[in-house]
Order: structure tokens, then C-alpha cells, then sequence
């Protein structure tokens, strides 16, 4: 009955050593490639989620269990969300007319940290609520039956593992956030490098 999160998205990273201006082009493609094949498995499993706690929901009411079914159904808007917040900020845009290659790499590297970074808030964030108001209600209906002491040691750690993958997924996706600063300040170097170079 532990509700579970849309799977940890891998963090996306990459390499934006450019050894060569041509290289640039490839390395901006692929990073667009690795974005929309991100997000493409993202709806498909989100969709697959949500139509889980849909039959979840009806189930649980056909059941008579209504304070459940409410419960689960709190995460189908939930994940409808995720996936609006991600195709919304989380999408590949194209180059801009003249847009120097670089300067589109490091905007794109800039956008994805950002959705990185935060994706606690809007990632994880969503399903807290349902999970706690699921687990304080499973433990308040044990605890009528086996009193509150056995109640709460039975649901500690199904509690302990789901929040523990929230945790896990806020903190890989922190961990792709830095690795992606540390892409843009190498990215800037090599400008500036080129920049003094230039210039002698």
C-alpha cells in the first residue's frame, strides 16, 4: 500500500569539454538528444504511474475505503504536475537565429541545473502530502486494532524506505546539479582561455 514516486530520473551531466569550436555543434546535440529521451521516459512512466493509482483509487472505493481512495487519488494530479512542470521547464529549445554554439550549449546547461536543483520542490514535493496523509492513516486504523505502539513500529519501515527514495532522488538530482556547474564554469574558462588568446 506504500505509494511510490516516479522512478529517480539519471542526472543529466555532460561532458562540455569542447576540444575544437566544431565540436561544439555534436555536443549540443547530444545533449539534446539525452534531454528529450529524459523526458520521453518520463511521461511514459509517469502516464503508467498515474493510471496505477487511477485503478488503485477505484479499487479502494469499490472497497468501501474511501479515505484511501481519496488518498490515492491525491497522486494522479499530483503527477500530472511533475510531468506539466517538466514540459514546461525541463524542454530542449532550439538554437536561436545566429545564436553563437556556445552561448546556446551553456543556456541549456543553465536551464537543466535549475531544473536540477530544484527538483525537490517540484519533483519530490508533490507526492509528500499524500504519502504522509496515506501513512497517518493507515497507523491511526492499526493502532484501533493493536494500540498505537505496535501501529507505529509496523509502518516505520515501509515510512522509512519511501521517504528514504525521496530523499535519495532530491539528492541524486542535487548531485546533477553540480556536476552541470562544474560544466558551465569549465565551458567559461575555455572562453576566457580563447578570450586572452585572442587578444595576444
Amino acid at each position: 500500500m506504500t505509494p511510490s514516486p516516479l522512478p529517480a530520473w539519471g542526472a543529466i551531466a555532460v561532458d562540455a569539454r569542447l576540444s575544437d569550436p566544431s565540436a561544439c555543434s555534436s555536443r549540443a546535440d547530444s545533449f539534446g538528444r539525452k534531454i528529450r529521451r529524459r523526458n520521453i521516459v518520463e511521461y511514459i512512466v509517469g502516464g503508467l504511474v498515474a493510471c496505477l493509482f487511477a485503478g488503485g483509487t477505484v479499487a479502494t472505493a469499490s472497497a468501501g475505503e474511501w479515505p484511501i481512495a481519496i488518498i490515492l487519488a491525491s497522486f494522479v494530479p499530483a503527477i500530472g504536475f511533475v510531468l506539466w512542470y517538466l514540459k514546461r521547464r525541463g524542454g530542449y529549445e532550439a538554437p536561436r537565429f545566429e545564436e553563437p554554439c556556445r552561448l546556446h550549449l551553456r543556456r541549456s546547461l543553465e536551464k537543466q541545473r535549475g531544473l536540477l536543483a530544484n527538483a525537490w520542490l517540484w519533483y519530490v514535493g508533490p507526492f509528500l502530502p499524500g504519502s504522509v496523509a496515506l501513512f497517518a492513516y493507515v497507523t491511526w486504523r492499526v493502532a484501533d486494532k493493536v494500540g498505537w505502539s505496535e501501529a507505529i513500529e509496523g509502518v516505520l519501515w515501509p515510512a522509512t524506505f519511501t521517504f528514504g527514495i525521496f530523499a535519495l532522488v532530491a539528492a541524486l538530482n542535487g548531485w546533477g546539479a553540480r556536476r552541470l556547474d562544474r560544466e558551465i564554469a569549465e565551458l567559461d574558462f575555455t572562453d576566457e582561455v580563447e578570450m586572452e588568446g585572442d587578444e595576444i
